[in-house]
Protein backbone atom coordinates (compact mmCIF):
# COMPACT_ATOMS: atom_id res chain seq x y z
CA UNK A 1 0.00 0.00 0.00
CA UNK A 2 1.61 3.32 -1.19
CA UNK A 3 1.60 5.42 1.50
CA UNK A 4 0.65 9.74 0.54
CA UNK A 5 3.72 10.97 2.00
CA UNK A 6 6.17 8.95 -0.06
CA UNK A 7 7.03 11.27 -3.15
CA UNK A 8 9.14 10.53 -5.82
CA UNK A 9 10.24 13.59 -6.78
CA UNK A 10 10.89 16.67 -4.17
CA UNK A 11 10.97 20.10 -5.53
CA UNK A 12 12.89 22.92 -4.08
CA UNK A 13 12.74 26.46 -4.80
CA UNK A 14 15.50 28.51 -4.59
CA UNK A 15 14.83 32.45 -4.30
CA UNK A 16 17.83 35.09 -5.13
CA UNK A 17 15.20 37.46 -3.56
CA UNK A 18 13.76 37.84 -0.38
CA UNK A 19 10.69 35.56 0.73
CA UNK A 20 7.44 37.32 1.99
CA UNK A 21 3.64 35.81 2.61
CA UNK A 22 2.27 36.06 -0.75
CA UNK A 23 5.04 33.94 -1.93
CA UNK A 24 5.33 31.49 0.59
CA UNK A 25 1.95 30.94 -0.08
CA UNK A 26 2.17 30.74 -3.82
CA UNK A 27 4.59 28.12 -2.90
CA UNK A 28 2.75 25.89 -0.34
CA UNK A 29 -0.08 25.52 -3.40
CA UNK A 30 2.72 24.15 -5.36
CA UNK A 31 3.33 21.59 -2.94
CA UNK A 32 6.94 22.46 -2.66
CA UNK A 33 9.16 20.58 0.56
CA UNK A 34 11.54 23.08 0.50
CA UNK A 35 12.83 26.89 -0.16
CA UNK A 36 16.34 27.92 -0.31
CA UNK A 37 16.24 31.76 -0.26
CA UNK A 38 19.70 34.05 -1.15
CA UNK A 39 18.23 37.01 0.98
CA UNK A 40 15.63 36.59 4.42
CA UNK A 41 12.61 35.13 4.96
CA UNK A 42 9.66 37.32 6.65
CA UNK A 43 8.59 36.06 9.81
CA UNK A 44 5.24 35.50 8.13
CA UNK A 45 6.51 33.34 5.56
CA UNK A 46 8.54 31.35 8.08
CA UNK A 47 5.11 30.98 10.24
CA UNK A 48 3.29 29.82 6.83
CA UNK A 49 6.40 27.01 5.95
CA UNK A 50 6.05 25.95 9.45
CA UNK A 51 2.51 25.36 9.39
CA UNK A 52 3.11 23.49 6.17
CA UNK A 53 6.11 21.63 6.75
CA UNK A 54 7.92 23.04 4.35
CA UNK A 55 11.74 23.46 5.41
CA UNK A 56 13.37 26.73 4.45
CA UNK A 57 17.20 28.07 4.51
CA UNK A 58 17.60 31.94 3.90
CA UNK A 59 20.86 34.40 3.37
CA UNK A 60 22.15 31.30 1.46
CA UNK A 61 25.21 32.45 -1.02
CA UNK A 62 25.13 30.86 -4.34
CA UNK A 63 28.70 29.29 -4.19
CA UNK A 64 27.52 27.81 -0.74
CA UNK A 65 25.53 25.45 -2.78
CA UNK A 66 26.87 22.86 -4.57
CA UNK A 67 24.99 21.33 -7.08
CA UNK A 68 24.49 20.08 -10.89
CA UNK A 69 21.64 22.78 -12.25
CA UNK A 70 19.28 21.21 -14.46
CA UNK A 71 17.15 23.87 -17.10
CA UNK A 72 14.29 23.25 -17.43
Amino acid sequence: MADDDDDDFIEIKVHRDGVGTTTARKIVKQKVKAVVSGHKITPGAKAIFDDNKIIYFENVEAEDLDVDWEEE
